[in-house]
């Protein structure tokens, strides 16, 4: 689980943060349409959410194991 964590931390959210700023940039410089532009932003989005799930997972879980290891 904590790989995860790491993977999403070290390599999907830098590449997320540039995806969105790439949007961005396109849109600005009309090379995307605003459809184009507003998927890009969604797909960024949905993965900065899945890394927020995979904190939530890996936090539940840690509570889990501390909660009955008592």
């Amino acid at each position: 689980m904590e790989n995860v964590l790491v993977f999403y931390k070290n390599k999907v959210l830098p590449l997320v943060k540039e995806q969105k700023v790439g949007a961005l940039f396109a849109y600005k410089e009309g090379e995307i349409d605003y459809t184009a532009f507003t998927q890009l932003i969604k797909e960024a989005i949905q993965s900065e959410l899945e890394a927020q799930e995979a904190l939530i997972n890996y936090l539940e879980s840690t509570f889990q194991l501390q909660y009955f290891n008592q």
